[in-house]
């Protein structure tokens, strides 16, 4: 074989190793990376509960209301309305669509 051609496929392979050590290294770090930042989301939760008579949410841990109903809880069966003083937890927003729904028509 030709030294030049032994010289270029030398360096085609050696660029080819480089260049598969790079990619890896590089998805490896990402990949990092993503595991990382998807650790540090906490998702929202929500509590329903009463506030001054009317039904209302609050949002994770906040004292305030962050959103309050013209719903009164004394027109609730007595169930629900201690279900309320408690408070109803849920991080799912279809679940507490459905009880706001419930318990305000």
């Amino acid at each position: 074989m030709k030294p030049e051609v032994t010289r270029f496929l030398i360096f085609g392979l050696l660029a080819v190793f480089c260049f598969s050590v790079l990619f890896v290294s590089l998805n490896n770090d990402i990949n990092r990376r993503s595991i990382r930042d998807d650790s540090d989301i906490t998702p929202d939760y929500f509590t329903i509960k009463e506030y001054d008579g009317k039904i209302a949410v609050y949002k994770n841990e906040e004292e305030s209301p962050y959103v309050v109903y013209d719903a009164y809880v004394s027109l609730l069966p007595q169930q629900d309305a201690e279900r309320l003083k408690e408070g109803i937890v849920t991080d799912d927003k279809n679940y507490l669509q459905s009880v706001i729904e419930d318990y305000t028509s």
